[in-house]
């Protein structure tokens, strides 16, 4: 499935984790609606099956909170879903980036910092990785 970049409107139907929402998602073109996986752009939330369900649940119930009650949109980002399936966007909340509002409540990183499955959360830099001289 292909997704017609741009600004979309959406209507929340739940909070999978602190990256991700299920939603009823408007395309910008021909104003057809369909129920789409969401995840938010440029950043990494703590997984609910992880090592850190508590960092998860807390992250999913901060994103859950700033949906609530207010106007939301998507800026779809990539024409075709990513490994998951997913459609790639920037969450705008009242015209304000859900992932930025997600970094500074520390509750993600960026996306690019974390390893995966290990990387560090609530703000924290990414640890430098040692560096092996040796080459062969």
């Amino acid at each position: 499935m292909a997704f017609m970049r741009g600004r979309a409107r959406i209507t929340v139907i739940r909070v999978i984790d602190g990256d991700t929402v299920l939603a009823q998602v408007e395309c910008p073109c021909c104003h057809i609606v369909s129920t789409q996986r969401v995840r938010l752009l440029g950043i990494d939330a703590p997984e609910l099956d992880g090592a850190d369900r508590g960092a998860a649940i807390a992250a999913q119930q901060y994103l859950a909170g700033l949906i609530v009650g207010n106007t939301v949109t998507v800026m779809i980002a990539r024409a075709h879903p990513d490994l998951y399936g997913r459609m790639i966007g920037d969450l705008l909340i009242n015209g304000v980036s859900a992932s930025q509002l997600m970094l500074q409540a520390g509750m993600a990183c960026k996306y690019e910092d974390r390893q995966r499955r290990n990387g560090p959360f609530r703000g924290q830099p990414a640890p430098e990785l040692p560096i092996n001289d040796a080459v062969t």
